[in-house]
């Protein structure tokens, strides 16, 4: 007899869970960071600005330094997520770079610089034969990042970062990087890896590791993870959704955070009292809108029983086609 394939139906071990490791590295990093980073990759997803978000609110709350920043600018879906406004473009402030325009290149000869009792003094001379430089065409800018704990969210690989990893690679180098992500294909850059397949948000993720490191969880906070989580999960409709998703989205509604009403992260509606649907039914292949009927605009007399053939009623008459007409007329 051939042996029959066992099917075990009971609950599955979940497997070692990734914030038991992470989270005392984490946490120990943490305290002794006087500067913080927080960064984006490129072309994000609103589940990736929301995570960041919630994690910048969360820490800057505890009066720490926090930078929160993306090499892409934010898109116009990312409007209602608090706190949108607080990401940069640039991460670096410690160098201070002064800029002349591009056709002042070949008209310098030297530059130098010397100290008196008015300060520090930069000279930059012109070339015999060229003008002064003109002050009012002298931009100040800032470059060389300095963090003692980067937070990456994600990113798949550092070079997902584009141009903050390409100008800013000393940092990558001495900083601790936590790296956040939900993807398998994580290639594990940082220093702490808290990458957890099981989750279907980086929303998630950032919801518990907040609850684990003890942070402080306000309605902002858990209003943009929620958002993030909804987006990520096709309003909580996708199919291999956990029991850990609604427990997360649990946290933070108690925290005070609001599911977003309207159209969602996807583009499609998303569920409340006005929709009529549950978030708990069973999963669908893909959102469906609402349906609605509308009614007639006149009123519809019943249709007519169908008439049977009469005893005088000959194959002839039976064959030709019958005229019904209704009981109401129209005017």
């Amino acid at each position: 007899m051939l042996n029959q394939p066992k099917f075990n139906l009971g609950p599955q071990d979940p497997g070692p869970n990734p914030l038991d490791a992470a989270t005392p590295d984490i946490k120990k990093v943490l305290e002794s960071s006087k500067d913080i980073l927080i960064l984006i990759r490129d072309n994000p997803r609103l589940d990736h600005v929301a995570a960041a978000l919630g994690l910048y609110l969360s820490l800057k709350s505890t009066n720490k330094s926090v930078i929160i920043a993306s090499p892409t600018p934010m898109r116009v879906e990312f409007n209602r997520l608090v706190g949108v406004d607080k990401v940069a473009d640039k991460i670096g402030n410690r160098n201070l770079v002064i800029s002349f325009p591009q056709e002042t290149k070949d008209s310098i000869e030297k530059v130098s610089y010397n100290m008196d009792d008015g300060g520090f003094n930069l000279v930059i001379q012109p070339k015999a034969g060229f003008p002064s430089l003109d002050s009012s065409k002298v931009t100040y800018s800032y470059t060389g990042a300095e963090a003692q704990l980067v937070f990456v969210i994600g990113a798949q690989k550092l070079e997902d970062l584009g141009m903050f990893y390409q100008d800013e690679r000393r940092l990558f180098e001495q900083a601790s990087v936590v790296n956040i992500d939900a993807v398998a294909t994580n290639t594990r850059f940082g220093a702490i890896n808290l990458i957890w397949t099981d989750f279907t948000s980086t929303s998630e993720v950032v919801t518990e590791l907040i609850d684990r490191l003890g942070l402080p969880l306000d309605q902002d906070s858990a209003t943009n993870l929620l958002a993030g989580m909804n987006e990520a999960t096709q309003n909580f409709q996708r199919f291999n959704l956990k029991a850990t998703a609604f427990e997360a989205a649990a946290k933070l509604m108690k925290a005070g955070g609001k599911r977003p009403m309207g159209m969602g992260g996807m583009g499609v509606p998303t569920f409340g009292p006005s929709m009529g649907v549950s978030p708990f039914s069973a999963p669908l292949s893909a959102p469906r809108p609402p349906v609605f009927s509308e009614p007639p605009l006149y009123p519809q007399a019943p249709p007519p029983p169908p008439q049977s053939p009469t005893p005088t009623d000959s194959a002839e008459e039976w064959l030709k086609p019958k005229i019904f007409t209704g009981s109401s007329k129209i005017s």
